[in-house]
């Protein structure tokens, strides 16, 4: 059966495609760097400003990483007018390990976010429509800053570090289990040691020596 010069086309031109398409994904294999995690710079920080209004009031929150005194300071504002009149105002602090600023700046440097920041990204759900969130982080290190501004949710490669920036602003830690308490059993009575010289008679239980009840002597007449 021979085929039209058409179809021929046609099929070169699929498995053209298809060879094309398995070049590329061998490539992008073999050239696909591994990651090797770096100390963070001396001026790393991080700053998110996030907004949750509920158009009734308005929370404002401004969290403050940084890494010269590890810590982590939040400041929560909250408004309940038109005219931005503030309700509350109280700053938390939190000390940070060097084990948290790694995985941030881990964070950082995987999805190299230096260099790939946008100005805008918008992802709205039903709920979305009466609860509204804005959020805005920037992040700071050698001598770069770049902001990713979000609303209600984050993308895939600023989700991980924002989990981190949680955990460091209500400090979240792995649950430990309770410990059964160490119980420590009563010192046992010494034994008494029993007579083992050959030919000694063998000890008599201890027995309670049997009273004989008090008699009286009959009266005598005269």
């Amino acid at each position: 059966m021979k085929l039209s010069a058409k179809a021929a086309l046609g099929s070169w031109i699929v498995l053209a495609s298809l060879a094309g398409v398995g070049l590329i994904g061998c490539s992008q294999t073999s050239q696909k760097e591994v990651f090797a995690p770096t100390p963070p710079p001396a001026d790393f920080a991080i700053v998110l400003d996030a907004t949750n209004d509920t158009y009734y009031a308005r929370q404002d929150v401004r969290q403050v990483i940084t890494v010269s005194d590890l810590m982590s300071r939040t400041t929560y504002t909250t408004r309940r007018d038109y005219k931005n009149t503030t309700s509350t105002q109280f700053t938390t602090e939190h000390p940070l390990s060097r084990e948290q600023v790694q995985a941030m700046w881990d964070q950082v440097a995987y999805h190299k976010l230096l260099n790939n920041g946008h100005a805008w990204y918008y992802w709205e759900t039903n709920i979305d429509s009466y609860r509204r969130t804005e959020q805005v982080l920037q992040i700071r290190a050698n001598g770069k800053v770049v902001s990713y501004k979000q609303l209600n949710h984050w993308d895939a490669k600023l989700r991980d570090l924002a989990l981190e920036i949680d955990a460091a602003r209500f400090q979240i830690t792995e649950p430990k289990l309770p410990t059964a308490p160490v119980v420590t059993a009563a010192p046992a009575a010494p034994a008494v040691p029993a007579n083992t010289e050959p030919g000694a008679p063998a000890a008599a239980p201890e027995t309670q020596a049997a009273t004989a009840p008090a008699t009286t002597a009959p009266a005598t007449q005269p």
